[in-house]
């Protein structure tokens, strides 16, 4: 409606990046161009962030329980 279009089942291999700002995404279904970059890789997006020279966060995934006090 919006002229999104969503792909899934299409890992990133690479990002394009002129002048700061990134202009495309390197897939195995070839070079995708867009005006707007989602980095939505969820555990893997310091790796994708890391792909457009993009150093600025890790992601340290933890193991670990929650637990509620009540007064």
């Amino acid at each position: 409606k919006n002229g999104v279009k969503v792909l899934t089942e299409c890992p990133v291999t690479g990002i394009e990046v002129t002048d700061g700002h990134v202009t495309g995404v390197n897939t195995p279904q070839g070079l995708i161009t867009a005006k707007y970059v989602i980095n939505a890789a969820g555990l893997h997006a310091d790796d994708i962030s890391r792909m457009a020279n993009d150093d600025s966060f890790t992601i340290a995934p933890r193991k670990g329980e929650y637990i509620l006090f009540d007064k």
